[in-house]
């Protein structure tokens, strides 16, 4: 294989007036030197394949007085948004999660919202064109391109979000694809088509939990919740049993209110003089 190429990346490169432009190689035996030279420039190509398309994926956030959302959500689109379902006449077509508008809707005025999808920037594009075609509420859109390739898999690397990872939530249903920042993950379900599912309804209570709760480090939350086998059906528990106990005060209250004996008025009239 390095035959084939030893022509174009075995020389050195030259400057601007046709001179060689010495280099580690230059001093080896020329054979050699065409040798490492055009090894190295394939394993500099292999590697930008398997790095993010940047180390910058995002911009900077941005000042006021325009506003910035105070965390940054990062979703995976299929098997958590949306499903690919296959039919005979239609073929591929992408299937939404159920109350996945409302999801939206609710979050994006606390999270900076960022799918970040393993699929192909011409695969995933025109489904979240779809998605949201006015961009009210998904601020940025990633690619495969911007993942890293390592051993097989596409993972998310969130460091390169250009953000405060103590505010950054990876909400995916792939442990693999958050390995490099395990403790900003939420693994969920992987939805696969059902109606019934009720997952997104109950993320949203979740993460707004931790943005009505101005929580200064979300990994700490999320360390918590990891230990379950089922960190959403956890909280929805302890959601039910918490909203159970106040409905029960809020009776026990306008019970003893309503026991209370009422005050009496009299008045007397005033006689003309």
């Amino acid at each position: 294989m390095i035959s084939i190429h030893l022509p174009l990346l075995g020389p050195p490169q030259k400057d601007e007036n046709g001179v060689e432009i010495e280099d580690k190689f230059s001093r080896m035996p020329l054979i050699f030197g065409y040798i490492c030279r055009t090894w190295s420039s394939l394993l500099a190509f292999n590697q930008s394949i398997k790095d993010p398309v940047s180390e910058k994926l995002l911009p900077d956030p941005v000042q006021p007085p325009y506003y910035q959302p105070p965390y940054t959500l990062v979703l995976e689109m299929t098997d958590v948004l949306v499903h690919p379902d296959w039919k005979f006449r239609t073929g591929w077509r992408f299937k939404k999660r159920p109350a996945l508008e409302l999801f939206l809707q609710q979050l994006s005025p606390h999270y900076e919202v960022v799918v970040f999808t393993n699929e192909s920037a011409m695969t995933g594009g025109p489904v979240l064109a779809q998605m949201d075609p006015q961009g009210q509420y998904i601020h940025y859109r990633l690619f495969r391109e911007a993942t890293r390739y390592k051993e097989g898999k596409h993972i998310k690397d969130l460091s390169c979000l250009n953000r405060d990872l103590s505010r950054v939530v990876l909400v995916d249903w792939d442990l693999t694809a958050a390995q490099l920042q395990p403790r900003n993950s939420l693994i969920i379900k992987r939805w696969d088509g059902e109606e019934s599912d009720r997952e997104l309804i109950d993320l949203a209570a979740f993460l707004r939990m931790i943005a009505m709760g101005s929580v200064d480090d979300v990994r700490l939350v999320l360390d918590y919740y990891r230990e379950f086998d089922d960190p959403l059906a956890f909280f929805r528990e302890k959601h039910e049993e918490l909203m159970e106990i106040q409905a029960k005060r809020k009776h026990e209250a306008e019970k003893a209110l309503s026991k209370r004996p009422r005050p009496t008025f009299s008045f007397t009239g005033m006689a003309r003089s």
